[in-house]
C-alpha cells in the first residue's frame, strides 16, 4: 500500500483508494490505518439503510463497525 495514496492525486484515484480501504472479505477488517492515511482530518462518514441515514467521524465510525 505505501506509495499508493501518495499516488491517488485525481478524484478518481481518492475514490478508489476510500472503496479499497473499507471493502472487505466475509471475516476481515477493513484496513484502518490506510483510511487514517487518506481521509482528512475531521472527515465524516456517511450511511444510508432503510432505516435512515448515520453521520460518524472515523472513530465512532470505527466503533459502530467493530460492535
Amino acid at each position: 500500500m505505501e506509495g499508493k495514496v501518495e499516488s491517488a492525486m485525481d478524484l478518481d484515484g481518492v475514490i478508489q483508494e476510500m472503496y479499497d480501504s473499507i471493502c472487505f472479505e466475509e471475516g476481515q477488517r477493513p484496513d484502518w490505518s490506510r483510511q487514517s492515511a487518506i481521509f482528512a482530518p475531521g472527515a465524516r462518514m456517511v450511511r444510508v439503510t432503510d432505516d435512515g441515514v448515520f453521520e460518524f467521524d472515523m472513530e465512532t465510525y470505527r466503533a459502530n463497525l467493530e460492535s
